[in-house]
């Protein structure tokens, strides 16, 4: 077959030859490797053998390109052989098809090849930076409108007979030598693209060289001009990861906008202040560039051809992104160029006009508002007219450009100006806000932007215009299709601060508000319930609220509070406590019942907690304290919330449930502030302990004084009881249950904070004589700690008691780091690290000292209490301290022992996670000690033996998860300070590893398709290597349920990673991907799982935009505190 090919490659047919060009691509993916070596050979005796045919050389550095393409691995030990020869054949021979075809190789191996093309990348720039201006027919003007000339054209000093004479036999069709242009530009955008290590050396090589060939006369050189400038602005974006986070997506109706959210003066102080010097060099550069770049833009911008007017607004927008603010200079020839396309005739593409207003609306998110005021005066009358464009496309998205004019509008100084240019914003949403027969997203963004004016500049309209808006509002409420944007939009208006008489509509709005709380649509019950708390909020006059209107909207509330939706349940609850607090006489008996029915069942639910059971605590207390009739006695709301503990099935539920009912009982008893039922309470609940109860009963109990400890301490031991309530929790430390020794911890550290005089010391001097329960005692501590620096981080405001004994308490803490037991190490460690947040400048200096310890014990330890104290997000004070030595105790990672070694890395992906700032100048000394834990150490795997079978033991597995995790919080928060090329490597050796180690390389890919996407598709087809096996392997015929679990999981995560690849860029060129594709459509189950993802990431790109990625239970394979 070679035979036959390499025969085939040969013939004058170009037909022929192209087939025998995709004949030997499929052989060279297939044959073994000593064939695959003998096809390269052949392919480098054409190159080297004198006087070739040209047609010969041709074809097969086509062939090159192809077996490069297909078999890029194995390429790669070829390359120091085949580019001399191509350098000197691109070089040395004239002709312009060969020459294209060898910049076409270097493309792809650099593409394919990055790293083993290293030494050869000077030279083929030097080869890119000559060709990219390869044109000798045509000579370019040097003025600023670079007019072109045929060479050769009349100057005085031949006559017309000369000229006809020498262009008799040359036309424009025989001039190819665009082609090698074109050729040039792309392997220069390869260049720039796959080494991002060298951006400031591409600025300086490449940066003006593409400026000033913009002037292109041939319109697909000037695109790829275009396109190779925007690669220079894509990768210089990604060194500031707060630009990356600055998307498209936010400005385009995907996400909510905040117009402060990110600012050229915010920009400035990363670039000065946190970015090192390199990167700020990078900027540097292009800040220089800048107005040779848009002089040339300016130029192109103005030509008729629609696409290379796209390409620039293209790269304005990639300037724009890369670095926010620049183009201040520039906005009033940027206003002007902008009107000329906006001015346009409908007939124009439309397309054009929408590139336009999306520039627009980055213009002003990315620029300082008092630098617009000129540009918006210009952009105004355009967007008035835009609004009112027949192409739906264009007025949605003029309408949306408008909302963030009006941001700016509301800025200015010179409020007459402003007010005219309102009112004739006014005046073209309030047409097309009374029109029905329009673009459904024309209606929509018509709504919000009404919404928006009238929250912006309701006083600046006559009360005639507010209510006319107002009334149309309320009218496209009624329209199921409108209703949700409508409700949203009204919010908007209910939020602001505008002068707005809201009175007169209140009543129907309340009705159709009730009405929308009974539909199915979440969402829209949703915005109805934020809706509803903005009214509220917002006082009107003679309790305007109050009516059959909100006594309908409260009828619906209980039926939304129930653990099926726990968000929607806490912002029903908000809403409710509100209208407890301040209008209790709309609130109806059977309401009442069934509101504490929702909210006593919802107490008892396992889901509940966070902020929803402070919602739900908050609201019990309103209940009970508000002058409600009819509502029930203290004893009947404790019986109700207790009843499931006292029932036969109380073994089910869960622990959460337990302490949420015990939390509410506190509740209700600190509101009722009577301390008779107090008192009588507390003794039921210590006769609970001291009697035979059931261990259910006992639990709740437990939980409950410590409770009513931290709320209500002075009821604890009011009365004379011969054991106090501490000595019969610390009791029940004896329970042979693991769930009522820690709820007496528990409550014991509650009991604690409610009385720091009495049980602070009695838990210091229990601590340090019950070792055998030391680790319960400690927990208590830690509940202490946990009050006293939850609330403040200053020591000032901290309780006195816990004041004078924080000393004693960290002596306390240090002498147990080196305990033998874990768990005891793991509580000491957080409560070390809360006790630095209450005195940094102090502990953190007393914690260094102990990071050279002899004790791999207290090394963990405090390298651990680290953690905690990054995890906490401290005051910037804090970090102060910490800066000077993260060193000492990241050089932890290198410590002999492993499990040192493993919370090192677990403590370094914590503050990645929480201090990615603090962390990123010690980045370049970790990163090598952290790659050499992913690898697998045959020293730490063992063999056991278990009966009849031997079973692997692999002691470094934890280290290694640990190490990926790591990895993976580095792709989200600090990849601008990591060598992607090595970086990947590690990540393609991780797909070979273990099952968890393999789920978080999966993670990690899908992750980086969006973060460097070129990147990826470097290494796409050893990635695929790795994953074609997982996707054709099976589970053993006799593996349990577990494995095969297991097996599934992987499966569905290897799917899930080729979905995501075949978003990178050229992921159509890469064969192995395709025949992954092609496995996946072939088999049912792998289809099945396929479509499944497909449908996760449709629904999560609607709700969330496009570009970005769902969550894949991360909870099961990482912990990042």
């Amino acid at each position: 077959v070679e035979t036959i090919l390499f025969a085939q490659l040969e013939k004058e047919r170009p037909s022929l030859r192209k087939r025998a060009l995709n004949a030997l691509g499929y052989l060279t993916d297939v044959v073994p490797d000593d064939q695959f070596g003998k096809i390269v050979h052949r392919i480098l005796t054409i190159f080297s053998t004198p006087n070739v045919d040209l047609g010969t050389l041709k074809t097969f550095v086509l062939a090159s390109i192809t077996t490069c393409r297909v078999s890029s691995v194995r390429i790669t030990p070829f390359i120091p052989k085949i580019m001399p020869l191509l350098i000197q054949k691109c070089r040395t021979l004239d002709d312009d098809e060969l020459r294209e075809n060898c910049l076409q190789a270097f493309e792809s191996f650099i593409f394919r090849c990055t790293t083993d093309m290293e030494d050869y990348i000077g030279e083929i720039g030097s080869l890119c930076t000559e060709f990219i201006s390869y044109d000798p027919n045509y000579n370019y003007g040097n003025g600023d409108e670079c007019e072109m000339e045929i060479d050769g054209e009349n100057s005085g000093g031949e006559d017309e007979e000369d000229v006809d004479e020498q262009t008799d036999n040359y036309s424009d069709d025989d001039d190819v030598s665009w082609k090698v242009r074109r050729a040039a530009a792309k392997c220069i955008e390869a260049l720039i693209t796959y080494r991002h290590d060298a951006l400031e050396e591409n600025y300086d090589k490449f940066g003006s060289l593409l400026i000033n060939r913009f002037k292109e006369r041939e319109d697909n050189v000037k695109y790829d001009l275009l396109f190779a400038y925007s690669a220079l602005l894509k990768l210089t974006k990604q060194l500031c990861p707060e630009l990356a986070t600055f998307q498209s997506q936010i400005l385009h109706g995907t996400a909510d906008f905040k117009p402060e959210s990110f600012s050229p003066s915010n920009f400035e102080r990363i670039l000065n202040e946190e970015m090192d010097k390199s990167n700020q060099q990078v900027f540097i550069k292009l800040k220089r560039q800048v107005p040779s770049l848009m002089r040339a833009l300016q130029r192109e911008i103005k030509t008729k051809n629609i696409t290379t007017r796209l390409n620039c607004y293209n790269l304005m927008t990639q300037l724009l992104r890369a670095y926010p603010g620049i183009l201040k200079e520039y906005l009033e020839i940027i206003a002007t160029n902008i009107k000329s396309t906006l001015s346009e005739n409908s007939s124009t593409d439309g397309n054009i006009k929408i590139e336009a207003l999306r520039f627009v609306s980055l213009i002003i998110t990315t620029h300082a508002y008092e630098d617009l005021n000129n540009f918006v005066d210009t952009i105004i009358p355009l967007l008035v007219k835009a609004i009112e464009d027949p192409f739906y496309k264009t007025s949605a998205e003029a309408l949306l450009t408008t909302q963030l004019t009006l941001y700016v509008l509301n800025c200015q100084k010179d409020k007459t100006n402003a007010q005219q240019h309102v009112l004739s914003l006014h005046q073209a949403i309030a047409a097309k806000l009374k029109v029905n027969d329009i673009d459904q997203e024309v209606k929509e963004k018509t709504i919000s932007t009404t919404g928006l004016l009238l929250s912006l500049f309701a006083s600046e309209f006559s009360p005639k215009i507010n209510e006319a808006c107002l009334s149309a509002l309320l009218e496209r409420l009624r329209n199921e299709m409108t209703r949700l944007v409508t409700v949203r939009s009204i919010n908007t208006i209910v939020d602001s601060d505008a002068r707005i008489e809201l009175q007169p509509f209140l009543p129907d709005l309340l009705t159709l508000c009730s009405d929308f709380l009974r539909k199915n649509q979440r969402s829209l019950r949703l915005s109805t319930l934020i809706l509803l708390e903005s009214l509220v909020k917002r006082r009107f006059n003679q309790n305007g609220l109050q009516g059959p209107g909100l006594i309908k909207v409260v009828k619906e509330i209980p039926a939304l509070i129930s653990e099926i939706d726990i968000q929607l349940s806490q912002i029903a609850i908000t809403f409710i406590t509100n209208i407890v607090n301040s209008y209790p006489d709309q609130i109806q008996s059977d309401s009442l019942n069934n509101l504490f029915k929702s909210i006593i069942s919802l107490v008892q639910s396992s889901l509940l907690q966070g902020s929803t059971l402070n919602a739900s605590l908050g609201l019990i207390a309103a209940l009970i304290r508000s002058p409600l009739p009819n509502k029930p006695s203290f004893e009947e709301i404790v019986t109700k919330l207790t009843e499931p503990v006292h029932s036969a099935s109380a073994q089910l539920l869960h622990r959460q449930a337990y302490s949420s009912i015990a939390k509410a009982v506190a509740t209700v008893t600190q509101a009722t502030s009577d301390n008779q039922k107090s008192t009588k309470l507390v003794t039921s609940l210590r006769n609970y302990l001291k009697n035979q109860s059931s261990d259910s009963v006992r639990l709740y109990a437990i939980l409950a004084l410590g409770e009513l400890g931290h709320t209500c301490s002075g009821t604890i031991d009011a009365g004379k009881n011969e054991i106090r309530t501490e000595q019969l929790i610390i009791e029940s430390f004896a329970s042979p249950l693991e769930e009522i020794k820690s709820a007496a911890s528990y409550a014991l550290g509650n009991l604690a904070t409610g009385n720091l005089t009495k049980f602070l010391p009695f838990l210091l001097i229990e601590i340090s004589k019950e070792e055998r329960r030391q680790y319960l005692f400690l927990h208590a501590l830690k509940e202490v700690i946990d009050e006293q620096t939850g609330a403040t981080y200053s020591l000032e405001e901290a309780d006195v008691v816990f004041t004078n004994g924080v000393a004693e308490i960290w002596a306390l803490l240090i002498k147990y780091c080196g305990s033998n037991e874990e768990s005891i190490r793991n509580v000491v460690a957080e409560c070390i690290g809360r006790l630095c947040i209450v005195n940094p400048g102090h502990f953190v200096n007393e914690l260094v000292q102990q990071v050279n310890s002899s004790s791999a014990n207290v090394r963990a330890t405090v390298v651990t209490a680290l953690r905690f104290l990054i995890a906490e997000q401290p005051l910037a004070s804090v970090d102060e301290h910490l800066r000077p030595v993260l060193g000492k105790f990241f050089a932890a990672i290198r410590d002999n022992d492993l499990n040192v070694r493993r919370v090192a890395i677990v403590t370094l992906n914590s503050a990645v996670h929480n201090k990615p700032k603090l962390i990123k100048e010690y980045l370049p000394s970790l990163l090598q000690a952290l790659y050499e834990e992913t690898k697998v150490k045959q020293e730490l795997v063992r063999e056991v033996e278990m009966g009849p079978f031997k079973h692997v033991v692999d002691d470094g597995l934890d280290l290694r998860k640990a190490a990926f995790e790591c990895m993976y919080t580095l792709a989200d928060q600090c990849l601008d300070r990591v060598n992607l090329s090595e970086y990947l490597s590690y990540v393609e050796n991780g797909l070979k590893d273990s099952h968890d180690i393999r789920l978080l390389a999966y993670l990690m890919l899908t992750r980086l398709v969006n973060k460097c996407p070129i990147q990826i598709s470097q290494r796409l087809d050893g990635f695929c290597e790795h994953i074609k096996p997982q996707l054709l392997s099976r589970p053993r015929q006799n593996a349990v349920k577990q494995e095969s679990d297991k097996h599934e999981e992987l499966k569905r995560s290897a799917v899930r990673t080729v979905l995501a690849l075949k978003r990178v860029p050229n992921s159509d060129r890469s064969q192995k991907l395709t025949d992954l594709w092609d496995i996946i459509n072939t088999n049912n189950e792998l289809t099945a799982m396929k479509e499944v993802q497909a449908r996760e990431q449709s629904a999560w790109t609607a709700v969330n935009g496009f570009g970005q990625l769902p969550p894949h239970n991360l909870h099961e394979t990482m912990e990042i505190e």
